[in-house]
């Protein structure tokens, strides 16, 4: 996780990032007003005459199927709406701000790729999220825009990275990241994106568009926004799988595995994006190397799969699977299922800095079992293992999906709370805790009872604090309810302003 108060803090504070070009920082700032106008866009645009003149071919093309010529940027804001006009201005010019300068990385496939999965996910985004579906082509445009940053930042070591892939052949650029650099691509991206003034739509899908599935905290709005972004790019790897059979049983089964596939057609989308890519790419002097009718393609993907054995498909599928399910075992803690504690510890980080970016709500509870012991000392470690995987499956019940359970370590607990004040995380530390004493693990024909005491801490309005900070006071917190008496909670107030924090406690 990349995060202002740690990866910025170390690694970026000697390499100087790429800021948004001219134009896109006017745009910018024009988007930040209550009521942009149209003329006050239209006019910044048509400073880049080269960007104006790729947006009215595109506007004139198929692609959005006017009835009449358009000759204006201003006459196509209002026809088409700010928002799509300025995600398109924005879009390319971010793109177009970068030239790497690097043998082995090849620009024009980039932005091809580029354009191609801003078109998916437009079209997957028209089916799912109508409303965000001219977002979700910027989104696509720029969602691989950390590549860009790692091969200006870092030229050299990320030859090492082209080096690999090519080496492995299996297009992972995120491992290979992983394994040079020690971060990513969508890390770099999503750190970038928030720190241009990107909103959340945007930079919390850039930054996990390859594992959806590790987003524990957004709303499910942005959730969903991820998972269009990561099919749609699944979609344009079809055109460049050498095994696109296997590739298609494997878009299938990840669009119901999203719940998507009763509301797209995956033959449908796919010869959509063949068809859109016709009318825009040869706008940016893009050549289309596969000639052949996109129907034609996908009936043969399809007929691949009718001739292939039902073995060869599953391992495929299970191939990508298990990919995810081991990067998932590395965020997960093996007995309790919930999130672990360097995970937790990336999440709250990430969580904080969202918090007062936003200036939104965000609490969070440190719990511990109360007489944790004298569970192991009567009854056996085996026993208590079974305790601690009922309470967090208690946990798991009682929270929110946007919430965060985490095993902090033995019998502790660590529970983030987005976009909630401290009386509310007051009610679900009642309801925890309640929930908690009722559970009972039979052993030897005797029930194992437990409950547990809480600390809570908020964010204060305007408060900057960093994550370490926030943990202590719900660690304080949590030892004024132990030294209280247990089973119950105690919340740590502070203030924003540098007075001395006070303790408060409720017995429950």
């Amino acid at each position: 996780m990349l995060e202002e108060n740690s990866f910025a803090g170390s690694l970026f504070k000697n390499t100087k990032l790429p800021t948004p070009p001219g134009i896109a920082l006017k745009i910018l700032e024009i988007l930040k007003k209550p009521d942009p106008g149209i003329q006050e866009v239209a006019d910044v645009i048509a400073l880049d005459p080269p960007m104006s003149l790729e947006i009215l071919k595109i506007v004139n093309s198929p692609f959005y199927g006017l009835s009449h010529r358009v000759s204006s940027v201003f006459r196509a804001v209002q026809l088409l709406g700010l928002r799509a006009v300025t995600n398109l201005a924005l879009g390319f010019s971010l793109i177009r701000g970068f030239a790497p300068d690097s043998a082995g990385f090849n620009h024009s496939e980039f932005w091809e790729y580029s354009l191609r999965t801003a078109l998916s996910c437009r079209l997957i985004s028209r089916k799912i999220l109508p409303v965000f579906a001219e977002d979700a082509f910027f989104l696509g445009l720029l969602h691989n825009i950390g590549i860009l940053t790692l091969m200006t930042c870092w030229p050299d070591a990320y030859q090492r990275v082209l080096h690999q892939v090519n080496v492995r052949g299996d297009g992972d650029f995120v491992n290979a990241e992983n394994g040079v650099l020690g971060f990513n691509h969508m890390q770099v991206g999503g750190f970038l994106a928030k720190s241009w003034g990107l909103s959340e739509d945007i930079a919390v899908p850039i930054e996990f568009h390859h594992s959806p599935q590790a987003i524990s905290l957004s709303s499910e709005r942005i959730q969903e926004i991820t998972k269009i972004l990561h099919l749609a790019t699944l979609f344009v790897d079809f055109f460049h799988s050498p095994a696109r059979g296997p590739h298609l049983s494997f878009i299938d089964y990840t669009a119901r595995r999203y719940r998507f596939h009763d509301r797209i057609d995956v033959d449908e989308i796919l010869f959509e994006i063949g068809e859109q890519s016709k009318d825009i790419l040869p706008i940016f002097g893009l050549r289309l190397k596969d000639e052949t009718e996109y129907y034609q393609i996908i009936e043969s993907a399809r007929e691949m799969l009718i001739r292939a054995s039902k073995e060869f498909i599953d391992d495929y599928i299970e191939q990508r699977k298990e990919i995810e399910g081991l990067n998932q075992q590395v965020r997960t803690d093996g007995l309790s299922g919930l999130c672990n504690y360097k995970w937790f510890q990336e999440l709250f980080s990430q969580e904080l800095s969202r918090a007062q970016r936003y200036r939104q709500p965000l609490s969070l509870m440190m719990a511990d079992l109360d007489d944790f012991k004298s569970v192991n000392d009567m009854h056996g470690h085996p026993a208590g293992d079974v305790v601690i995987r009922e309470v967090a499956n208690c946990l798991r019940e009682q929270l929110r999906e946007s919430d965060v359970p985490a095993r902090y370590g033995g019998e502790e607990f660590a529970i983030i709370l987005p976009q909630t004040p401290l009386l509310k995380a007051v009610g679900v530390a009642e309801r925890l805790m309640e929930s908690v004493r009722k559970v009972s693990v039979l052993h030897c024909g005797s029930p194992i009872r437990t409950s547990m005491s809480i600390g809570i801490a908020a964010l204060q309005d305007g408060e900057d604090i960093d994550a370490s900070e926030l943990i202590e006071r719900a660690d304080q917190a949590l030892r004024e309810a132990k030294k209280t008496g247990k089973d119950r909670y105690a919340v740590h107030s502070s203030t924003p302003r540098g007075k001395s924090p006070t303790k408060l406690q409720r017995n429950v």
